[in-house]
């Protein structure tokens, strides 16, 4: 006879759930974005990208949760795609600094209307209060394995994340 694992029911049903929910999103991301001719991680860097000014590279790395090769293939798409400018800093030569074209801003609009309507539509019929408290938990459970802390996306009159 297989003994059973002693594991309070409420911890699988959590991550059973958590692991569903981040499939599906993923998905539905990859569908909506790829709709703008964007991979999903193109889409979470110009959402990042401040509408109006300049970011470095290290910075927009760790925003977007990429380590640095593969954000280095990330802007070289966009680059190609006349979505973003790259240049050396000017206060040190050894950092990049990206910036949004014209037509970046407009699809990074775009990027954040569609991030927004999933968002949306996941938790729909949730209190705010609700919302506040597993956006909270959220950050704590990240906490916990070690992730960097994410912080709250700060939108720009443009409509990109600031």
């Amino acid at each position: 006879m297989q003994k059973s694992i002693n594991r309070p029911p409420d911890a699988a049903r959590i991550s059973i759930l958590m692991t569903g929910v981040v499939s599906q999103a993923g998905r539905r991301a990859v569908k909506d974005f790829a709709g703008l001719g964007l991979s999903h991680p193109a889409a979470r860097a110009l959402m990042q990208m401040p509408g109006a000014g300049k970011i470095r590279c290290g910075a927009l790395a760790a925003l977007c949760g990429l380590d640095a090769a593969a954000l280095s293939r990330v802007l070289r798409a966009l680059g190609a795609k006349e979505l973003i400018t790259r240049r050396r800093s000017r206060k040190d030569q050894r950092a990049i600094e990206i910036k949004l074209t014209p037509k970046g801003k407009a699809l990074a609009r775009q990027c954040v209307e569609i991030d927004a309507s999933r968002q949306s539509l996941m938790l729909q019929g949730a209190a705010g209060a609700d919302v506040e408290c597993f956006t909270g938990l959220l950050a704590r459970m990240s906490g916990n394995l070690g992730m960097a802390p994410v912080a709250p996306a700060r939108r720009g009159g443009d409509g990109a994340a600031a």
